[in-house]
């Protein structure tokens, strides 16, 4: 069990739970940060167009920007939370709108990055769930060379790809397939223990992604 599963006394269950890491990471920012930012009624607020909250590392380099309005992760069209690597290139982006990740149109919602510059990880959300409409992956994650590592489909927030397809496909660094899983909204079509391990750890990995969105977590 990683550092995450029981942060602030609550366990993440092994499927992805966004309302709750969000519930969590609310919480914590607001017992931190509260009377260092802006503030309205008791909740992190800025209306400027600045950040409402700004992380740092211990040599001043700016860690994370994060948007919010009433309390809420919240910015339209650009991204509500950046993080930083300590070189000042950029870790991650993030798009939440009233507290819940989403992004208007085609592009993805969550976008992590190597510091090279080169995406690692990418993901789509519908109001909150992982999910992207049409046939393409809901995720999709890379290799250092820009080779495709891992695609997943997800519908709603479950793993599922419509038409009888494998919903997991992990690929070598040469492009070539190492496994295929099928998986119907979220159950195995062929319930193995190797099939068991890789989509546990697809799911954790997901997870771990997810959270780390939020570095002061």
């Amino acid at each position: 069990m990683d550092k995450h599963d029981m942060k602030h006394g609550v366990k993440i269950n092994k499927c992805i739970d966004i309302a709750v890491l969000l519930r969590l990471y609310h919480t914590f920012k607001m017992d931190k940060y509260d009377m260092k930012h802006g503030v309205k009624n008791g909740q992190v607020h800025r209306s400027s167009g600045a950040p409402a909250v700004i992380t740092y590392y211990d040599d001043g380099q700016i860690q994370s920007r994060e948007w919010y309005i009433d309390g809420m992760s919240h910015r339209i069209d650009d991204p509500s939370v950046i993080n930083y690597f300590e070189n000042g290139k950029i870790r991650s982006k993030s798009w939440l709108i009233n507290h819940s990740f989403c992004r208007p149109g085609s592009s993805p919602t969550i976008i992590l990055y190597y510091k090279n510059g080169k995406i690692r990880h990418e993901a789509w959300f519908t109001d909150g769930k992982l999910n992207r409409p049409g046939c393409a992956p809901t995720s999709i994650e890379y290799f250092e060379n820009g080779q495709i590592k891992e695609e997943a489909w997800v519908t709603d927030g479950q793993t599922h790809r419509p038409g009888g397809s494998p919903a997991i496909i992990r690929y070598f660094e040469n492009g070539q397939i190492q496994n295929e899983l099928y998986i119907t909204y979220g159950k195995l079509c062929i319930d193995t223990p190797e099939n068991r391990e890789i989509q546990l750890d697809s799911h954790i990995k997901m997870r771990n992604f997810i959270t780390s969105m939020f570095p002061s977590m």
